[in-house]
């Protein structure tokens, strides 16, 4: 359950982030871009985490 508020944390920040840079440098430019990948990347690497926990529980 922990993780789960973490998760929805991080994200919510992320977004605060690009959003904001966004509203001060008035465009996409390298700042957003860079938050963007990350937060992707972030998104990728807990799905494919939490994938692997349920087909490793499942094999239990």
């Amino acid at each position: 359950m922990k993780s789960i508020k973490a998760k929805r944390i991080i994200t919510i920040i992320g977004i605060m982030m690009i959003v904001f840079s966004w509203i001060h440098y008035g465009k996409l430019n390298i700042t957003v871009g860079v938050l963007c990948l990350v937060l992707v990347l972030i998104f990728m690497i807990w799905r494919y985490s939490d994938k692997s926990v349920k087909k490793h529980e499942n094999k239990k």
